[in-house]
């Protein structure tokens, strides 16, 4: 850049360094985005407590195709059972969070939903909540502290993948081990979590965004740590 028209700029118009009021912003908008995540915890609820109250095994999805048609979609279940309408993804993803939430709290969907009066006591000042509301708002507010909607979706989706695989044995594949099945599957997880996209041959076509390396660095670490306990003798 030209000397003279640095020196010709007055100081009073070069950027000052972040401040107090700088300070308010970044907490405000931290608020907000907290506030965000606690609000789609809410919407988990409500879903939650409208699905108790519909009779049918498919009631929710029904009530959600006749009321609420731009939150409802057809899914193919079975040849036999045809299609049923479920929430949309949007939807789905916020009652998955609420459901890892729940069981954080020590609470069942059906409790969670009552306790929480459909959601609402997350929206309310504390001096209106009960002793037991209370308890389950902070543990909610503890719980989704500093993570994000992303982060807690994939920590619900691990844990339902979790549940199902704890029901039934993993096979062994011909000539390996359950062990490299799951350093398999760990590698393919932290795949996506990296989000390459890779060609069917492999090859990476994309690569991760510089914003991400701090949370890869990390997740690295985690990675190496699940393969040394993978490679442990039993």
């Amino acid at each position: 850049m030209n000397q003279a028209l640095i020196k010709s700029t007055p100081e009073n118009l070069l950027p000052a360094e972040p401040g107090a009021a700088e300070a308010h912003q970044l907490c405000a908008l931290h608020k907000d985005a907290q506030d965000g995540l606690r609000r789609v915890v809410a919407l988990g609820l409500y879903c939650f407590y409208l699905k108790s109250l519909c009779k049918s095994q498919n009631g929710f999805g029904l009530f959600l195709k006749d009321h609420c048609p731009e939150l409802a979609r057809e899914k193919a279940v079975s040849q036999r059972a045809g299609k049923h309408w479920v929430p949309t993804s949007s939807l789905s993803a916020a009652m998955q969070i609420t459901m890892l939430v729940a069981k954080q709290c020590g609470l069942n969907m059906h409790e969670a939903a009552e306790l929480s009066d459909g959601g609402r006591v997350l929206q309310l000042p504390p001096a209106e909540l009960t002793p037991p509301q209370k308890k389950f708002v902070q543990a909610v507010f503890d719980f989704t502290e500093g993570k994000s909607q992303r982060q807690l979706l994939a920590e619900a989706r691990g844990a339902s993948k979790g549940e199902e695989g704890a029901t039934a044995p993993a096979r062994e594949p011909h000539g390996g081990k359950t062990s490299n099945i799951a350093a398999v599957e760990l590698v393919q997880g932290v795949i996506r979590q990296m989000e390459l996209i890779l060609s069917p041959k492999g090859m990476i076509l994309a690569r991760i965004p510089d914003a991400l390396r701090d949370h890869l660095l990390e997740t690295g670490i985690e990675l190496n740590n699940r393969i040394r306990e993978i490679k442990k003798p039993h």
